[in-house]
């Protein structure tokens, strides 16, 4: 895997575009329905990525991630967000669409911007490429900000 060279800033940006206190804290069924969600949307199936995710308790974990090997995603209680879940997700789908990439790197981003878009709105993934840009953060933009 390519050095993460901008994950600070990715976290940075995250935090700015999702404060914590704007979000609300998901159960682990309501986090599987929305995963299988994500799964059958348009933007996963286009990149004809894994039909089924795992999602794990993370209990005992310092923090959330992603299994590429399990095709899981570990979410602790703190890390119960839909922003949070989109995270661990693109990683999945990173590594599906560019095995070894960054792990925030350009193509990672590329693709939690899609999936904002899509599954949460229009105006934080607007929000979030906006955070990514102004924070130094490199990212291939999406085709749907260009509209």
């Amino acid at each position: 895997m390519a050095r993460d060279f901008q994950r600070q800033k990715v976290y940075a940006a995250e935090s700015i575009a999702f404060p914590r206190a704007d979000q609300t804290l998901m159960s682990l069924p309501e986090i599987r329905v929305m995963v299988k969600g994500v799964v059958n949307g348009p933007y996963w199936q286009s990149h004809k990525c894994y039909k089924r995710i795992k999602v794990k308790d993370g209990r005992g974990t310092r923090r959330g991630y992603a299994s590429s090997e399990e095709r899981s995603i570990s979410l602790p209680k703190f890390a119960r967000y839909e922003s949070y879940v989109l995270h661990e997700l693109a990683h999945l789908l990173t590594e599906h669409t560019h095995p070894g990439a960054s792990a925030h790197g350009r193509f990672w981003c590329k693709h939690l911007l899609a999936l904002v878009n899509e599954h949460i709105g229009r105006l934080e993934a607007v929000r979030l490429h906006y955070a990514f840009i102004t924070g130094g953060v490199e990212v291939h933009t999406p085709s749907f900000m260009l509209d």
